[in-house]
């Protein structure tokens, strides 16, 4: 394989000289795409950093810190001790508990899930457990806490399921779900006695962390364009007229290559349409193409197969990732691949496995 450039075309080039020579920054060669921060990494850290602020609340502050380190106590007698874990085993109908890690913010969720199962099937609140691991045991304060604690984290954890999956990954998916999830947080904390300030906190967090996108036109017109969202989840009836009216406006910018193709497909009518013609959404105006659209019930991606048109928009503007937690999975694959038996592995011969691995589950 012949190199792309010679030792002797190869100049050493200063970023910095690069990032603040405007001249420079208008060639495309120079040009990198906005940056576009990981909405998983952002709400990992509203999860592990910003919910501190609700230690801020003193009640809520010493029963959260009493029940977590019992909980970790727990946690730690499992993991360190192989007959900690056959007593667990015991006492828990066959279950081992789920134990935190500190790089996932999700682990720590599902720990608190299993052991609020578990808690909830035992007849003594594994109080039997605790006694036999030399623990303190959970008064019905921690146990009421575990249960709150996973009330107000069960949602935040769906949404941060969809933005880490690889299905309905969508930069208009964003705005929508942490809309509908800061409603549910808030209506949450009400239903409970303890964890209201963790729900404020998770609420302040999205807030702070996404502010920008929520100024930003183009997440709005982004979820607009999906059938599933539109502006349904928009509560400013003025915000909703405006988002349109971007869309119609980017519309009526791309009217002369909509007339265009509709000449293109009047060239292949055949006689009978000439007579009885087919009104395909290029006969319409703008106005009628958005009004229809408009008017269609929430559906799915399928459903602007009827409008060629913002079917392109919805390309155009939901190409980003929210997050790159998909990618990562691809580095991780990738790591598997090229193992220590497989270092002489082709470049093409990787790139191949890669793929197949990574679309193993498409049909």
């Amino acid at each position: 394989m012949e190199p792309l450039l010679h030792d002797d075309d190869c100049q050493p080039v200063d970023v910095d000289e690069l990032a603040a020579n405007e001249e420079v920054e208008s060639q495309a060669l120079y040009q990198l795409p906005p940056h576009q921060k990981c909405a998983a990494h952002r709400m990992n850290n509203i999860a592990s950093r910003d919910v501190e602020k609700a230690n801020l609340d003193k009640p809520f502050k010493k029963l959260s810190r009493a029940t977590h380190a019992k909980a970790q106590a727990l946690f730690n007698k499992q993991q360190g001790r192989p007959q900690a874990a056959d007593i667990i085993r015991k006492h828990c109908g066959g279950k081992l508990l789920v134990i935190p890690n500190a790089t996932r913010w999700n682990s720590t969720f599902d720990a608190y899930q299993r052991l609020r199962e578990i808690i909830s099937v035992s007849a003594d609140q594994c109080d039997g457990l605790m006694d036999a691991l030399g623990l303190p045991r959970f008064n019905n304060r921690d146990c009421q806490f575990i249960a709150e604690y996973c009330q107000v984290f069960g949602p935040f954890a769906k949404v941060l399921n969809i933005l880490q999956g690889e299905k309905n990954c969508y930069i208009g998916v964003l705005l929508p779900i942490l809309t509908r999830l800061k409603n549910t947080l808030q209506e949450e904390a009400t239903k409970v006695e303890f964890c209201g300030p963790l729900a404020a906190a998770l609420v302040a967090g999205i807030e702070q962390r996404f502010s920008k996108e929520f100024e930003d036109d183009k997440y709005y017109v982004a979820a607009a364009l999906h059938p599933r969202f539109k502006v349904t989840w928009i509560a400013s009836t003025e915000k909703r007229a405006y988002v349109w009216n971007l869309i119609q406006t980017t519309i009526e910018a791309n009217s002369s290559q909509i007339i265009q193709e509709h000449e293109a497909v009047a060239d292949q009518q055949e006689d009978l349409d000439e007579f009885f013609p087919l009104r395909s959404e290029a006969q319409s105006t703008e106005c009628s193409l958005l009004d229809m659209y408009k008017a269609q019930p929430l559906g799915n991606l399928s459903d602007l197969k009827k409008f060629p048109v913002l079917e392109r928009l919805f390309r155009k503007y939901n190409t980003l990732l929210p997050s790159s937690a998909a990618v990562e999975r691809v580095f991780s694959h990738g790591g598997d691949i090229f193992g220590k038996k497989r270092f002489s592995l082709s470049d093409d011969h990787f790139e191949r496995k890669l793929l197949l691995k990574v679309n193993q589950s498409v049909q």
